[in-house]
């Protein structure tokens, strides 16, 4: 009994860490496609589309990996978003990704 606890335990933590890891390269895609975007765009991202860009690193860190696992587990709220082309074609990848693991499990 004690060792299906900590097996799930391992499996959320895991989750998490995937989840956090993932939330880290959006943010670093999105802070790529901010310091490329010409002056003159005006397509944002979604780090500027919802001001994450503005927020201490703690706060950052909650909400990359909150966007992460809403899009892992296909919930989606629809807060976060994907906004330009790059980042949507990222989201594809981790669509199919998280289909694929929560598949497998």
């Amino acid at each position: 009994m004690v060792r299906n606890f900590i097996q799930l335990f391992v499996l959320i933590v895991k989750l998490l860490l995937f989840a956090y890891g993932l939330g880290c390269i959006l943010y670093i895609i999105g802070n790529f496609e901010f310091s490329y975007k010409e002056p003159e765009d005006e397509l944002p991202n979604w780090l500027t589309e919802f001001e994450v860009y503005e927020v201490s690193n703690a706060k950052g860190v909650y909400l990359v990996t909150y966007y992460a696992l809403t899009t892992l587990t296909t919930v989606g709220f629809g807060d976060f978003y994907p906004t330009t082309n790059l980042e949507r074609l990222v989201m594809c990848v981790v669509f199919v990704g998280g289909v694929s693991v929560y598949s497998v499990f």
